[in-house]
């Protein structure tokens, strides 16, 4: 029987076997080290045409204030709106409110008290009155008539309040908000002028659109 190869040499042989398998072993190992930190690292890019989308979406602070209105007296709707900047409208506001309770009326028309330094220059058509603010912005207080319905004033009132409010950028309301004795949100007000006439008055915050809306007239023997 022939002799095998020494005891020596079959380890030399296996040592090599024993380096590729340790060798891949510590590769693939490697690997998956690799493998882990790169699912770990995890970079999104937003482009910028999403990003200026997702903040023209974002809600802006308002910019804009309105002061506006609603004088009925017999069978005519009286308005008066004033609209400018927040804090420009902020301080106007105690002399807007003085000028509306002093309203009186003389053969069916309004009178009333300007504060002082207010001028105030004839209107046409619709536009009654001009009532310039003293200042370098040049506010304007207008003050316009229409024939207002018979009856019940209130679905006349809400047409003529969500118009403004669409002037302003804002959602329309319903008629339980506007008939509501206190505005949650401190909007929409109502008082007597000495004559016991009500006033609606509104004080909105938003973003003036402009726009030359005129006020809703009434139709004849609507409610």
């Amino acid at each position: 029987m022939p002799a095998g190869p020494p005891v020596t040499a079959l380890r030399r042989l296996w040592q090599p076997c024993r380096f590729s398998k340790s060798l891949a072993a510590i590769v693939a190992a490697i690997l998956l080290v690799g493998c882990s930190q790169d699912e770990a690292i995890v970079v999104e890019t937003v482009p910028k045409d999403e990003a200026a989308r997702t903040d023209a979406l974002k809600p802006k602070p308002p910019s804009d204030r309105m002061l506006a209105a609603i004088v009925p007296h017999g069978g005519t709707a009286f308005f008066f709106k004033l609209t400018g900047s927040i804090d420009e409208v902020a301080e106007l506001r105690p002399e807007f409110l003085n000028l509306l309770k002093s309203v009186t009326f003389e053969n069916g028309q309004p009178q009333w008290v300007l504060p002082s330094g207010w001028t105030q220059s004839a209107g046409t058509g619709m536009r009654i009155a001009t009532i310039t603010v003293p200042g370098d912005s040049a506010n304007e207080l207008s003050v316009t008539s229409l024939t207002a319905p018979d009856g019940d004033l209130a679905a006349y009132r809400l047409e003529n309040v969500n118009r403004w409010r669409k002037q302003m950028g804002l959602s329309p309301i319903d008629a339980d908000r506007l008939e509501t004795a206190e505005d949650p949100r401190g909007e929409i007000f109502t008082f007597k002028l000495a004559n016991g006439t009500d006033v609606t008055l509104v004080d909105f915050a938003g973003h003036f659109e402009g726009g030359m809306m005129a006020p809703f007239a009434g139709q004849a023997g609507s409610g």
